[in-house]
């Protein structure tokens, strides 16, 4: 039996004991309602929270991993051999690494964007 199938029972038991003047046992069974349905309430704040949760978690896991990406590309730059003489790869290096922290903030914006308009709709 679920609950919702519990819940309309234990009403409709209360309902038969009120018609039979039994009101003690009415207000057990409907006391009895009350806590089903307090409980089904919970459990569905349990399940939505736990989803909330989980999205969190893969959202912060995302980021994570988009920033492990960036800082391993920038040193990678950071790396390159060249001459202090050779202010254009200088250049070229600093650009990229600018890019590349552009991009990672823009995919980081996106998800969160992407979850802002899913919990909208």
């Amino acid at each position: 039996m679920t609950i919702d199938e519990e819940i309309v029972f234990e009403r409709k038991l209360a309902e038969y004991y009120k018609k039979n003047h039994l009101k003690n046992e009415a207000r057990e069974h409907e006391q009895r309602a009350e806590w089903l349905e307090e409980l089904k309430m919970l459990r569905e704040l349990k399940d939505e929270h736990r989803k909330i949760g989980n999205i969190e978690g893969f959202n912060q896991g995302y980021r994570k991993a988009i920033d492990d990406l960036s800082n391993k590309i920038c040193m990678h730059f950071a790396d390159w051999k060249y001459s202090e003489d050779d202010k254009c790869i200088k250049d070229i290096i600093e650009l990229a690494s600018e890019s590349v922290e552009e991009i990672a903030e823009q995919l980081k914006a996106g998800v969160r964007n992407e979850n802002y308009n899913k919990e909208e709709s």
